[in-house]
C-alpha cells in the first residue's frame, strides 16, 4: 500500500488537534456563557443592552411559584435575581424603565403574616452590578401608607423617583402628601420637592449632553425641573 506524503500527514494531525481544541473552546465559552436566554423564560423588557425576565416553576401544569432576572447581553455573569415570590424581600416588581445597563423599578414588600405593605424603588445597575434603593415613604414617614409611582435613572449614576399617600388615591380616600426625591450615586437620599400639590405620576426624564439628566414634574400647577 502506498504511503501517504508526509507532508500531508502531518497537515492532517494538525487539522485534528485544532478541531478539538475548537470544540473544547466551544464548549467551555457555552457553559460560561449566559446571554440573557433560558428555556421557558418570559421576556418583561429587552434592550441592545439587557433583558428582564420572568420564570415560572410549574408543578402538576398549574404554576406554584414566579422569579424574575435581570442579565447584561454578552456577559458570562450570572443573572441577577429581582424576585422570587417564595421568600424574597420583595414580593411585586413594577415600573420597569431602562437605561442603557441601568435598571429602575418599584417593588413591594411584604411580610409573611403581616396584611401591611411596604415600598420602596431600586436603581441597579448591571455594570458594576451594585444596586441603591430608596423608601416611598420619607422619614418619619408611615412606611405602610406610602406608595412608590415611579423610578427613573439618569446618565450620572442618580435615580429620581416619586412617591405619594395614601397608596392608590380615590375620591374617597384623596391624595394627602407626595414627594419627589433622588438617590444620589452615594446612595444617600436628598428630598427635593413636597406636598399635596406635588403630581407624583408627571415624573419624566429627558437626556442631556456632558453626562446628564433633566428630570420634570408638576408640583402646584407649576413645572419643575431638576439636572443630574
Amino acid at each position: 500500500m502506498p504511503r501517504r506524503p508526509r507532508a500531508l500527514a502531518t497537515f492532517a494531525s494538525l487539522a485534528a488537534v485544532l478541531a478539538v481544541g475548537l470544540a473544547v473552546s466551544t464548549g467551555a465559552d457555552a457553559k460560561r456563557r449566559t446571554d440573557c436566554e433560558r428555556a421557558g423564560s418570559r421576556t418583561r423588557i429587552e434592550t441592545g443592552q439587557l433583558r428582564v425576565y420572568d420564570v415560572v416553576v410549574r408543578a402538576r401544569r398549574k404554576p406554584t411559584s414566579t422569579s424574575t432576572y435581570a442579565c447584561r447581553k454578552g456577559s458570562t455573569r450570572p443573572p441577577i435575581l429581582l424576585l422570587d415570590d417564595r421568600g424574597n424581600d420583595d414580593t411585586g416588581i413594577d415600573n420597569l424603565v431602562v437605561l442603557f445597563d441601568r435598571l429602575t423599578l418599584t417593588s413591594v414588600r411584604c411580610a409573611p403574616g403581616v396584611l401591611s405593605c411596604t415600598q420602596r424603588v431600586r436603581l441597579l445597575d448591571l455594570g458594576d452590578r451594585h444596586s441603591r434603593y430608596g423608601e416611598a415613604a420619607p422619614a418619619g414617614g408611615d412606611p405602610a401608607v406610602w406608595q412608590a409611582v415611579r423610578a427613573l435613572p439618569s446618565l450620572s449614576g442618580a435615580m429620581v423617583y416619586s412617591a405619594q399617600t395614601p397608596v392608590e388615591p380615590t375620591p374617597d380616600r384623596p391624595l394627602v402628601d407626595a414627594r419627589i426625591a433622588v438617590v444620589g450615586a452615594d446612595g444617600v437620599t436628598h428630598e427635593l420637592d413636597r406636598g399635596p400639590g406635588v403630581e407624583a405620576d408627571t415624573l419624566a426624564v429627558a437626556q442631556l449632553a456632558d453626562n446628564l439628566s433633566l428630570f420634570t414634574w408638576r408640583s402646584g400647577g407649576v413645572l419643575r425641573a431638576a439636572t443630574y
